[in-house]
């Protein structure tokens, strides 16, 4: 008779210990409940942008980890220091995913980090981009430029590896 008494009261503690760990969720970490398949992303305002340049730059993926490379990463593509990340980032917490394409020949293009996730199998993370490059159809500026997209991670020591998708679009309605 007491083991079924103590059954309302194990459940209303599990009860108890769910609601507090629902209301202190990232405030505390706890391992057993961990999510080690789950990564927090969020966009940069301003992010993606194209970058005139003006000269060909090889395209670039990188995991921004402190202020210093995040400054040395901006730098290596735009020379003349206009470009900048104006919210403060408390590297702590979070790292930075800088991306950017190719130099390409003319304007239009868009690129964009579009999925960030846990590769189950790996154990590492998978920075998915796309490039959209308009087809010989479309009315475009001839410029050399880059797009840059980058995004916020949470501090992670996984090992990142990085995909681009690209894709060609049509202007014509046929």
């Amino acid at each position: 008779m007491t083991g079924a008494g103590a059954l309302p009261l194990l459940i209303i503690l599990g009860l108890i210990i769910g609601a507090g760990y629902l209301l202190i969720g990232g405030d505390i970490e706890i391992p057993f409940f961990e999510d080690r398949k789950h990564i927090e992303v969020r966009r940069l305002e301003g992010y993606p942008i194209a970058v005139q340049v003006e000269q060909e730059i090889e395209k670039k993926h990188e995991i921004i980890k402190s202020e210093e490379e995040l400054i040395d990463f901006l730098a290596s593509i735009d020379r003349t220091n206009v470009l900048t990340v104006d919210e403060k980032i408390d590297f702590n917490k979070e790292y930075l995913v800088g991306v950017t394409s190719k130099t390409l020949d003319k304007g239009g293009n868009e690129f964009k980090v579009k999925k960030v996730y846990v590769d189950k199998e790996k154990d590492e993370i998978l920075v998915s981009s796309r490039l959209q490059k308009p087809g010989d159809d479309c009315l475009t500026t001839q410029e050399l430029n880059m797009v840059v997209d980058i995004v916020a991670i949470s501090k992670t020591d996984k090992d990142v590896e990085f995909e681009t998708l690209v894709e060609t679009f049509t202007c014509s309605d046929e």
